[in-house]
């Protein structure tokens, strides 16, 4: 097959490779569903060779699991080893996401990436993402996405849903806040799941109005949460609310193995700390956050029953 001239340009470029059509089966569905709508030459999709490099890590680690799971008796008989029931959170809606079946009767598909910054993360990638070329580098932009089967049947008559998640990270080796955003990426995907309505009335008829009415302000009417944009309302506050109930339980505990003088110590640091903070605050003029004078409260408030 003949190159045009414009495709002769892009690959004398260099820095490009492709990943071979047989193995994007081995991808997660929405990189499948854009390497579907990319421009190919020659019966491939020629993307920028780092990006190529990551696709075929995943595709590699990919091979290696299905190879594993024939001789696992759980996977055998339709079982994922990445596959749990068992919540991190207690909210509700992560509580229905990790039920075994969706609507359609089937368990989800569990992706999880080698690496949190894999090319599988790319912005490219995203059924929206937007990104200047095919051939220029896509940054990755998010650590986890659910796909709906109704997204993935329009393209690939597909019957499962997906949840791609981010491999777990150690708090040791990034900064806990990172770490922290991407080892909660699991719940908030599987909240994503639960929070699908399957009522069509509450997807089609009673979705869109709570959608509409939180966008002016007004309280979720249904208590439906069809959209993303509502779906991320309900899950920030779920697992804000969760992190503040562990860190107040982990914080019981720790004092529980005190003995009085050590309360005693301890709280006199907090309310020495709490000042500090307060300072700082006012030397900046900043009384927006809060939220570090009133969690070291808490704390101190807490110790107070307890000496």
């Amino acid at each position: 097959m003949a190159f045009s001239s414009g495709q002769h340009s892009i690959l004398s470029t260099g820095d490009l490779d492709f990943v071979p059509e047989s193995d994007w089966r081995y991808l997660p569905v929405d990189v499948r569903l854009k390497l579907l709508q990319l421009e190919k030459i020659n019966g491939k999709v020629y993307l920028p060779e780092d990006e190529v490099a990551s696709l075929k890590r995943e595709i590699a680690a990919e091979k290696m699991s299905e190879v594993a799971k024939r001789n696992d008796p759980d996977a055998y008989f339709g079982g994922d080893p990445e596959y749990s029931s068992t919540p991190i959170t207690d909210d509700p809606a992560e509580l229905r996401g990790r039920l075994g079946t969706n609507q359609g009767g089937v368990r989800p598909t569990i992706y999880r990436a080698l690496d949190h910054a894999s090319a599988v993360f790319n912005e490219r990638y995203l059924p929206t993402g937007k990104y200047e070329s095919q051939y220029k580098e896509s940054e990755p932009i998010i650590y986890g996405k659910y796909t709906t089967p109704s997204q993935i049947n329009r393209h690939l008559t597909k019957g499962k849903d997906e949840i791609l998640l981010p491999p777990t990270v150690s708090y040791d080796d990034m900064d806990p806040f990172t770490a922290d955003y991407i080892n909660f990426t699991e719940p908030h995907e599987y909240m994503h799941r639960g929070l699908m309505p399957t009522n069509p009335i509450s997807k089609y008829l009673l979705g869109p109005i709570d959608s509409m009415s939180e966008r002016l302000g007004i309280e979720n009417l249904f208590g439906t949460r069809v959209f993303a944009g509502n779906q991320h309302t309900y899950i920030d506050k779920a697992l804000s609310e969760h992190k503040q109930k562990k860190a107040m339980e982990d914080f019981e505990i720790m004092i529980s193995k005190m003995s009085p003088q050590q309360r005693i110590n301890y709280k006199k640091y907090l309310e020495a700390q709490r000042e500090k903070d307060l300072r700082s605050l006012q030397e900046v003029k900043n009384r927006t956050n809060k939220s570090t004078g009133g969690e070291i409260q808490s704390s101190i408030d807490l110790l107070q029953k307890r000496i």
